[in-house]
């Protein structure tokens, strides 16, 4: 089967999904990706097979700006009809058998207004949980990509309610199944932590978190209250893995603790094994998510997780069982339950032989790669026709 896959983040949900579905078919990916000046090195690296079609534009997909607010407006509108009608091209070039589009406030939208069937559409978790509660237009982008999709596929239920309420589509069109980790790589540490030696961290309780730096998963908020949590623990140390536009602001919130905590920046998946084997507990302060990648690969390492008390995060983490979970900014609770994981070694331990249990059970990747490609065929079956028409507006 000859593939489109659609997505503009190529991050590392992409480089998983891009290289399962190379093994198995001709895949050709179609990407504006422009928040950086070269495409990811692990595309020629890992899925040497893909065939990359690749326009960039200045201001669309959106990335941030120093322009003033209207330039910059009225910049976005006008790549975004160019963009819409590359994207009409670069199918109309490939000539697929399918198209697999991701965020659908952009790849999920134009693919819909393309006309394209059949269309499998992936969304992200903020595509669904947060950005149609922006505005009316990200709300009405998500409505026609979701209506227009041949089959959906997500990563938890709470998505899929979202979804149902957004669309009203048929139950039955939308497949539910954690995108899961790659259980050789991460797994718990044997023997000593590189990471730690290197910061110099050797017996220091560590507390790891693996966001970017973005507004939705609150690591400013959680860098601002981490003074908090070094009250409750004598020598906590905090190692961030992520990078992102608030990273400047994250890093001047810290620099008063001293040196207690590093931002390593992005790290590629390959390396992030090594980065929360480093750490004795996980912790996420996000806003919203839909099955966290974050969190499973904490969990198959063995880590205990203290995260917001999210619909997608009770999937995963029952409250004193795995991890504890905590009210959506509530500060002062989550250095309550973060100090008393890192006083307790038993504690941590047994919490995170536990996670480790339900990460082995319900996420391993090798198992739902499989299914994401039975998502295929079943998007193939439900399609009215398989056809391109070409037709955009904007």
């Amino acid at each position: 089967m000859r593939v489109a896959y659609a997505s503009d983040d190529l991050g590392p949900h992409d480089q998983r999904l891009l290289k399962a579905a190379a093994a198995r078919h001709e895949v050709h990916l179609l990407t504006f990706f422009n928040r950086a000046q070269a495409l990811p090195a692990w595309i020629a690296r890992d899925c040497p097979s893909v065939r990359v079609h690749h326009r960039r534009f200045e201001a669309y997909p959106e990335v941030p700006s120093t322009a003033g607010r209207l330039r910059t407006a009225l910049a976005r509108r006008r790549d975004e009809r160019r963009y819409l009608a590359a994207f009409a091209e670069g199918l109309k070039a490939i000539r697929p058998d399918l198209l697999h589009a991701g965020w659908i406030q952009s790849t999920g939208w134009a693919a819909a207004l393309s006309g394209f069937h059949p269309l499998f559409l992936m969304p992200w978790g903020s595509d669904v949980l947060v950005w149609p509660k922006r505005s009316r237009r990200d709300r009405a982008k998500a409505r026609l990509a979701l209506r227009a999709a041949d089959g959906v596929a997500c990563d938890a239920e709470t998505v899929k309610a979202e979804i149902l309420a957004l669309s009203g589509i048929a139950p039955d069109r939308i497949r539910v199944f954690p995108w899961g980790v790659d259980l050789d790589r991460f797994r718990p540490l044997e023997g000593a932590s590189e990471v730690r030696r290197r910061l110099g961290w050797e017996g220091s309780p560590v507390v790891v978190m693996t966001r970017q730096m973005r507004e939705v998963y609150g690591v400013l908020e959680f860098a601002r209250g981490f003074g908090r949590v070094l009250a409750r623990t004598a020598g906590a140390r905090l190692l961030l893995v992520g990078d992102g536009h608030l990273r400047p602001q994250v890093e001047e919130a810290l620099s008063p603790l001293g040196p207690c905590w590093h931002a390593a920046g992005a790290v590629e998946n390959a390396g992030m094994p090594s980065f929360l084997q480093a750490g004795d507990v996980y912790a996420s302060f996000s806003f919203s998510d839909g099955a966290s990648v974050s969190l499973l690969e904490a969990m198959a390492c063995g880590l205990p997780a203290v995260v917001t008390d999210l619909p997608a995060n009770r999937e995963w983490v029952v409250e004193g069982v795995t991890g504890f979970l905590v009210p959506p900014g509530d500060l002062e609770a989550m250095a309550e339950r973060l100090g008393r994981l890192l006083a307790d070694r038993a504690l941590r331990r047994a919490m995170g032989e536990r996670a480790l249990a339900v990460a082995r059970e319900r996420a391993d990747w090798r198992i739902n790669a499989g299914t994401m490609l039975s998502c295929y065929e079943e998007a193939l079956n439900l399609s009215p026709r398989a056809s391109f028409t070409g037709a955009v507006t904007s």
